[in-house]
């Protein structure tokens, strides 16, 4: 089972990753010409129930996606806006990390029951981004507060690290026995 925010292709993807910072080189796509935005970054959360050779558990994998081909700047280079759209990336991050920890926080009777819940936890979650991102634009002004963009720098960072143990995309599940 797959779940994906977005309809896409996953071949060309970059995983979030703490130690890398994405740059605009990443920004692969071709801009749309009616949007006001200067830059746009792409992304999702893909969820991927895998088996195990343990029949007893599931492995499950929550990935945070940024997708270049998706993802565009007009010509515009300036760091600061790059800095803003990476934490686009962070915040899909967070919102991994939440449901990594919802989805373990729970014991599953079989197979079904974990894919009904990591379903409506997923739809759950990705709501509750979308609003978190909103805001984020609107109380940066899309990077044009500069103090408030280096306060929410800060709060990412720091909810990010407040869920440093649900940082692994792969996630052991165990079954109960039945």
């Amino acid at each position: 089972m797959i779940l994906s925010h977005l309809c896409t292709a996953q071949s060309d993807t970059i995983y979030w990753n703490d130690q890398y910072h994405l740059q605009w080189k990443d920004y692969r796509g071709k801009p749309n010409p009616s949007s006001s935005a200067v830059a746009f970054t792409a992304y999702d959360i893909v969820c991927k129930i895998l088996k195990s050779q343990n029949e007893k558990q599931l492995i499950v994998e929550v990935s945070s996606i940024f997708l270049p081909d998706h993802s565009w700047h007009k010509n515009f280079f300036d760091s600061v806006l790059l800095e803003h759209e990476h934490l686009h990336f962070a915040i899909v991050e967070l919102f991994a990390r939440h449901l990594r920890m919802i989805i373990t926080q729970k014991t599953y009777q079989s197979p079904l029951n974990l894919k009904k819940t990591l379903e409506k936890k997923y739809r759950h979650i990705m709501k509750k981004m979308d609003k978190y991102q909103d805001i984020y634009d609107t109380e940066t002004n899309y990077s044009m507060n500069i103090i408030k963009q280096k306060q929410w720098k800060e709060k990412i960072t720091s909810e990010l690290n407040q869920l440093s143990q649900y940082s692994s995309r792969f996630m052991e599940i165990p079954l109960a026995n039945e």
